[in-house]
C-alpha cells in the first residue's frame, strides 16, 4: 500500500495489473480517516462527545474488518458490494432514524433535561452504527449463497 508516492500505483493502473483486492486497504484507510476526521470536536467538547468519537472510530474499524471477513477478503467485488449495500442500508436507516429522533426529542424535551437528550443521542448513534455494519454484512453474506442454475450442464457438475 502506497502512502505518499502514487507512481507505483499509477504504473499498475497503466499496465492494467492493479487487482481489486489491492484497493481494500486504501478503502479501509479512507473510511478510517473519515471516521477520525468526524471525531474532531466542533465547538464545546464534553466527555460524552470524546467517548462517542472514540467508540465511533472503534466501531468503524470493527465494521470494516467484519465485512472483510464475511466477504472473504477485499477481492470478490468487495467495493461494489459495499457501496451498493451501504447505500440501500443508509436509506433504510434514515427512514427509521427520522421518526425515532422525533419521538426521542419529544420525550427528552417533555420529561428530561438536555443532558439526558445527549445520552439518548449517544446510545442511538452507537446503536445505529453497529446495526449499519451488521445489516450491510447480512446482504454481503447473501451474495455468497448459490442460486439454482438455469443451466442444466452446471447442475450436473455439482
Amino acid at each position: 500500500m502506497q502512502i505518499w508516492d502514487p507512481n507505483p500505483v499509477i504504473e499498475k493502473f497503466q499496465e492494467h495489473s492493479f487487482k481489486e483486492s489491492e484497493a481494500g486497504p486504501y478503502f479501509l484507510g479512507v473510511v478510517l480517516m473519515m471516521a477520525i476526521a468526524s471525531a474532531f470536536p466542533d465547538g464545546e467538547t464534553r466527555p460524552l462527545d470524546v467517548m462517542a468519537s472514540v467508540i465511533s472510530v472503534a466501531i468503524t474499524i470493527w465494521g470494516m474488518l467484519y465485512l472483510k471477513g464475511i466477504n472473504e477478503g477485499f477481492g470478490n467485488q468487495f467495493l461494489c458490494k459495499f457501496f451498493v449495500f451501504a447505500w440501500i442500508v443508509s436509506i433504510k436507516l434514515i427512514c427509521i432514524a427520522v421518526p425515532v429522533s422525533i419521538v426521542m426529542a419529544i420525550i427528552a424535551h417533555d420529561f428530561t433535561g438536555k443532558e439526558s437528550m445527549n445520552s439518548f443521542a449517544f446510545v442511538f448513534s452507537i446503536t445505529f452504527d453497529v446495526i449499519q455494519w451488521i445489516w450491510i454484512g447480512s446482504y454481503i453474506e447473501k451474495t455468497h449463497q448459490l442460486r439454482p442454475s438455469n443451466r442444466p450442464e452446471l447442475e450436473a457438475l455439482s
